[in-house]
């Protein structure tokens, strides 16, 4: 199997480290992917909707997967905002994928805004904003 792997939102692919060459070596293959806007995409212009990221990131694998003749089952991973699009993605066009996996993610049919917001993680991420050093941040 192969997979597309999905960041959040202000993550690039480069933030996969270690996890992407190990995911590499245990499968067919990985095409990991930059929301428009993000790392390899910095100078496209963002969608603002779920709906609008998912069109773009697919438009984008269909043309390498068919680049190249794939027809190898495909599985998604998603974090995030990535875990979002791939939850859109997999319900929108349900023949893409044999396998979705979610992390650390949430979408609006799952619960109310108070439900999903959580004022520590908030906390937390203003404070590392805050922060002049990256590594610091990203711990």
């Amino acid at each position: 199997m192969k997979w597309v792997i999905l960041r959040g939102l202000t993550r690039q692919i480069g933030h996969w480290r270690d996890f992407q060459p190990l995911l590499e070596k245990s499968s067919e293959g990985v095409c990991a992917l930059d929301l428009p806007g993000i790392g390899t995409e910095k100078n496209r212009s963002c969608p603002l909707t779920i709906k609008g990221n998912t069109e773009d990131l697919r438009e984008r694998w269909l043309e390498d997967k068919n680049s190249k003749s794939e027809t190898s089952e495909w599985g998604i991973l998603g974090i995030s905002m990535g875990g979002m699009i791939a939850m859109d993605w997999a319900h929108r066009y349900p023949h893409d994928f044999s396998r979705i996996v979610v992390i650390n993610s949430s979408s609006s049919d799952s619960g109310s805004h108070i439900q999903r917001f959580s004022l520590f993680g908030w906390y937390h991420t203003l404070l590392s904003l805050m922060k002049r050093d990256p590594e610091a941040s990203e711990r």
